[in-house]
């Protein structure tokens, strides 16, 4: 049996979050105080990707629905063929974001860290409530 591994880009597209999560890697900041590359830049990367053979996409950060353009990116990316993922908090997965996630058959992988003690221990932040919200709204529309 031949078992081979999915050409995977897995992308940190933005510094900014609003967690400061005490197991993350990234010192992550405001909205607006990262240097970041452009949404045109990204496309280009993912279509040299794509030219190369990549099969999937998955953006996380930060927090990559800072990111002006994510719903754009994944849209481009799920055009061109590529399978689409995203790593967030869900603190900012609204409906029109939930909509890009249904159309372009992205998958999400959201942390809740266990019961709101643990959440708000871990993440540093006291958004358990919208998360949970959020992710029911997106999965039972």
């Amino acid at each position: 049996m031949d078992v081979g591994s999915r050409r995977t880009l897995s992308a940190i597209i933005t510094l900014s979050c609003d967690g400061k999560c005490r197991h993350c890697y990234i010192d992550s900041q405001p909205r607006g105080e990262t240097p970041e590359l452009s949404l045109e830049t990204w496309k280009n990367v993912l279509d040299d990707f794509r030219s190369m053979g990549g099969e999937e996409f998955c953006t996380h950060g930060g927090e990559p629905l800072l990111y002006d353009g994510v719903g754009e990116l994944i849209q481009h990316a799920h055009s061109i063929g590529l399978r689409t993922g995203i790593i967030t908090n869900a603190i900012h997965l609204d409906d029109e974001f939930s909509q890009v996630l249904s159309a372009c058959s992205t998958y999400a992988l959201v942390s809740l860290d266990g019961p709101e003690e643990n959440y708000t221990y871990i993440r540093q932040v006291d958004k358990l409530d919208i998360v949970i919200s959020n992710v029911d709204h997106t999965i039972s529309p």
